[in-house]
């Protein structure tokens, strides 16, 4: 047997170790945060996207687009079903282990492009510590000061999908 068909076969199998540790690291640091969310919250029943604006910021007078857009920001940012989250969940509190992801500026940026909004740089640097209502607040607040003509978060997500159905991927 050759020395170059030993390499390869060496390389082959170092490079088989390090994609089965990343898919197991991966894997692990998921079921963690799925963990983590179900101690966080314990007791909840899952919310449909217009349960969770009804029930916590519709007698607010908030419309459903921002509520159900900054929630889908949310779980897309964080890669977590969000289904049981609270307007009163704190990214400082309860849910602080995923305050990184909050704080990531990706959020603030995909924020701003759902939304088509500009948010200051106090207000970012508040999110990480802030509550979902009070990025939801923010949202609006900063909205209304732009009044949009459509809405926008809809419109995105809506395109989304749309890109993501055309590129052969599954429906989120």
């Amino acid at each position: 047997m050759s020395y170059g068909l030993i390499a390869v076969g060496a390389c082959t199998g170092i490079l088989v170790l390090i994609v089965t540790a990343v898919m197991s690291l991966s894997y692990l640091r998921a079921r963690a945060a799925a963990r983590r969310l179900d101690t966080a919250f314990h007791g909840r029943r899952p919310l449909t996207y217009k349960e969770f604006h009804q029930h916590y910021f519709a007698a607010r007078g908030i419309p459903e687009f921002v509520s159900i857009g900054v929630r889908k920001v949310l779980e897309s940012e964080t890669r977590s079903d969000l289904s049981r989250l609270a307007a009163d969940d704190d990214f400082h509190g309860n849910l602080s282990f995923l305050q990184d992801a909050v704080d990531h500026p990706d959020t603030v940026n995909t924020l701003e492009k759902v939304f088509e909004i500009r948010i200051s740089e106090s207000d970012v640097q508040r999110m990480g510590s802030a509550k979902v209502e009070d990025i939801v607040e923010l949202v609006w607040n900063t909205l209304k000061q732009n009044r949009p003509k459509q809405d926008p978060a809809t419109q995105y997500f809506v395109e989304h999908r749309k890109k993501q159905e055309a590129n052969g991927r599954p429906k989120a």
